[in-house]
């Protein structure tokens, strides 16, 4: 599991580890911010091809598993994740758009 740094902590049993999926994650701001809040997160997938968004990720947080091009992504490898957690980069990446 990642280790956070909180601003807040939230108590073990009351939320479980996150795994997370998220597309075009760019420099994976998201991430940072789950980790801000001391949101546990057990994986974390990403897709991104902006080369120089990946280096900078793949520095920042070594734990990411980065998948590529999202054309190619196997979804049947994310079944085990809950729905309502992916909602998070849903709305994370709705705002990209706004900030354009």
């Amino acid at each position: 599991m990642i280790k956070s740094k909180l601003l807040f902590k939230f108590k073990e049993d009351k939320i479980k580890p996150l795994k997370v999926l998220s597309l075009f994650g760019g420099l994976e701001t998201g991430l940072d911010a789950l980790i801000d809040l001391g949101i546990p997160i057990e994986e974390y997938h990403t897709y991104e091809i902006l080369k120089p968004a990946i280096e900078i990720s793949s520095k920042r947080f070594p734990f990411i598993i980065h998948h590529g091009n999202i054309e190619t992504a196997d979804w049947s490898l994310y079944k085990s994740f809950v729905l309502y957690k992916l909602l998070l980069y849903v709305i994370c990446y709705s705002t990209l758009f706004l900030s354009m």
